[in-house]
């Protein structure tokens, strides 16, 4: 996979939250299959997948084990510590506008805004928007603790943010989702969100 970006500087703000360190993700997150298996079979095998600001790999594990052709994509130089295979990992600022190719159908970002500054939420919708048509978003609100939280929002602010640019609340994966999820951060967080693919979208950060 290919990726092209635009260039950033990281924020003594966002450097001292620690985003660029891997420990911020848990070694003992267990993915939740079901939800992806659903949405992979809308698709015609294989499809492109990301796992935006995958940390360890532990969701691109999951995608990948649903038949997903999926990269896994972060700030954080790969290691020793990472899940995902090398030739599935890319190593790319996600505060970029970015653009993928191929152009993947499915956009997994979970737990990630919550870790970049506030001036970048929109960026993090457009790359999402500009490459896929659904995607499985969670965020932290606020009074969620967590390490490095730095931009804690409620739904309603990165529902306004997907809304504007045409796409929605699926409801049912989503209502599907907090039902049955076992991890309570998925279940109170987790949005499946659909739309038009906006690949025209300028790739210019803010």
């Amino acid at each position: 996979m290919k990726v092209h970006s635009t260039p950033v500087v990281w924020g003594e703000r966002e450097k001292r939250a620690g985003f660029l360190d891997p420990s911020r993700h848990s070694p003992a997150r267990r993915p939740w299959p079901d939800l992806y298996g659903k949405i992979a079979k809308e698709f015609t095998a294989p499809t492109v997948a990301v796992d935006l600001g995958c940390g360890l790999g532990a969701e691109t594990t999951a995608l990948l084990a649903c038949g997903f052709d999926v990269y896994g994509v972060d700030a954080t130089a790969p290691g020793d510590w990472t899940q995902v295979p090398a030739r599935r990992y890319r190593q790319v600022d996600i505060r970029a506008g970015l653009l993928f190719e191929p152009v993947p159908e499915f956009i997994v970002c979970r737990e990630v805004a919550e870790h970049l500054g506030f001036r970048w939420s929109e960026v993090l919708v457009r790359n999402i928007i500009r490459n896929s048509v659904v995607t499985y978003f969670t965020a932290a609100p606020p009074g969620q603790r967590g390490s490095g939280h730095i931009n804690l929002q409620f739904r309603k602010f990165w529902l306004a943010l997907f809304n504007k640019y045409g796409w929605k609340l699926d409801q049912e994966l989503t209502e599907f989702n907090r039902e049955h999820n076992p991890k309570a951060i998925d279940r109170s967080n987790g949005m499946v969100l659909r739309g038009p693919r906006r690949p025209r979208l300028a790739l210019a950060s803010v």
